[in-house]
């Protein structure tokens, strides 16, 4: 069967079923991209650094199919009623790395599609690794044959011979941190560093895959008419594990920053990791009370206008190994969420 649809989307069968997804909108997830193979094991853990050939060869279906519009305009078309095209979608990047620049930003320009890139206002301000980073650099670049790991009062064990055990371990490492004490993160990873002797510096570890995007070049997209910018919390922790008052001072100081490096309008939001549990219905108030026009998940789904609220909003994933038919099939077949 999946064979036989493959086959349906690949010969053009996809124009027929594009009828009975008109009234839905889609917002599609990409985060960094890369022109090489991965440097170390866990590089691309997750599959979110996808290749800049796969990323033409997506968005070029995407144009073909659908009809590209600014994520602003879906977040009106959600909260507001407003009308949309037929088929409509909205691109979105995560984290801010700087491949969004050199590698994404010049595919984007040469199809003339827009796009959102959602910062993680710390990773740029202060080009700091993201904890997310630490914890895939320390892992996949530990000379340990196994580790044995204190994380967050948690032991996470596991062998690190082949490839497949490292990304194992770094997601578990990871879980562990997203359901720990957000205010400590920096400090599990320092201890997840010391006890398997590998630090992620941009410094010194050549790591394009890592590195953040410069206010500069923020500066340089932002003033094109392509590419918006929006909030991705400061320190890219959890919010939906986060008391009320840190969740208030992450949207502030995200959004203060976003205010004054690039200008005052209103700013759109994506929850870090955005999974359920990841944020809760206060949440998207304190994110409103701070200014942002929505708050979007990665919960995977389809958006209508009516039904799905833009805080909360699902978006579908591109990952380095998402096949173009896949994942328009993806998107045709996803049932509504409402946010």
């Amino acid at each position: 069967m999946r064979y036989l649809f493959k086959q349906v989307l690949a010969k053009g069968g996809i124009r027929a079923l594009l009828p009975f997804s008109r009234s839905r909108c889609h917002l599609i997830m990409f985060h960094g991209l890369t022109d090489h193979p991965p440097l170390f094991a866990t590089e691309d853990c997750g599959g979110k650094h996808i290749h800049v050939d796969d990323f033409r060869r997506v968005l070029q279906w995407l144009k073909t199919y659908f009809t590209v519009v600014p994520l602003e305009a879906i977040v009106a078309a959600l909260e507001e009623g407003k009308d949309l095209p037929p088929n409509s979608i909205a691109l979105t990047f995560d984290d801010g790395y700087e491949s969004n620049y050199t590698l994404a930003y010049p595919v984007l320009r040469e199809l003339g599609l827009p796009a959102t890139i959602f910062l993680a206002t710390r990773f740029i301000e202060e080009r700091q690794p993201l904890w997310t980073c630490r914890v895939e650099y320390a892992v996949g670049c530990s000379e340990q044959p196994t580790a044995s790991l204190r994380v967050a009062d948690t032991i996470v064990s596991g062998p690190l011979a082949t490839p497949a055990q490292r990304i194992a371990l770094v997601s578990q490492v990871k879980q562990v941190i997203k359901a720990g004490d957000q205010s400590r993160i920096g400090l599990y990873c320092e201890t997840l560093e010391e006890q398997l002797g590998v630090r992620l510096d941009f410094g010194t570890c050549d790591t394009p895959c890592s590195r953040p995007l410069s206010w500069g070049q923020i500066r340089e997209m932002a003033a094109g008419d392509l590419i918006s910018f929006g909030g991705h919390g400061h320190n890219h922790v959890i919010l939906g594990h986060c008391p009320d008052d840190v969740v208030r001072e992450e949207a502030q100081t995200c959004w203060d920053l976003l205010r004054q490096r690039l200008g005052g309008e209103r700013r759109t939001f994506a929850y870090p990791n955005g999974t359920p549990g990841d944020y809760r219905p206060n949440t998207h108030e304190l994110l409103a009370q701070a200014g942002f026009s929505c708050a979007l998940s990665t919960v995977e789904g389809s958006c209508v206008p009516g039904l799905t609220r833009a805080f909360g909003a699902p978006r579908i994933a591109v990952c380095s190994d998402t096949e173009p038919w896949s994942l328009v099939g993806r998107m045709l077949r996803r049932r509504p969420v409402n946010g």
